[in-house]
């Protein structure tokens, strides 16, 4: 088997092993909870290019929320897999909560 012929997708696309932040609560010791917020285009995950806006993003809605939110870095690859299982958007902000960028997972019509 040559490098091409990889069943692995992150191998075969460079944007996968692409890393974005998210937010995530935990929930028991070894299981984490994302972030996941609606809006009038529905559920989505806000997604942030680097952890600066992430942290940025979190002390704002930490204002707001009851739980304690940790910023997560995750390959592009494995948020799609999430978002597409569970039925949700992926929507870039920017460290003051304004969307960057929103798009449907691959995978997802």
């Amino acid at each position: 088997m040559n490098s091409t012929d990889s069943s692995d997708d992150r191998r075969e696309d460079p944007q996968a092993r692409r890393w974005l932040w998210v937010l995530t609560v935990p929930l028991t010791v070894n299981r984490d909870s994302m972030l996941v917020l609606e809006d009038e285009s529905g559920d989505y995950v806000p997604v942030f290019e680097d952890r600066e806006n992430a942290e940025s993003f979190r002390a704002l809605f930490a204002e707001k929320a009851a739980d304690d939110y940790n910023c997560q870095a995750m390959h592009l690859f494995d948020l799609q897999k999430f978002a597409c299982e569970k039925g949700f958007l992926l929507t870039t902000l920017d460290g003051q909560g304004q969307i960057l960028e929103r798009w449907r997972p691959i995978g997802r019509n």
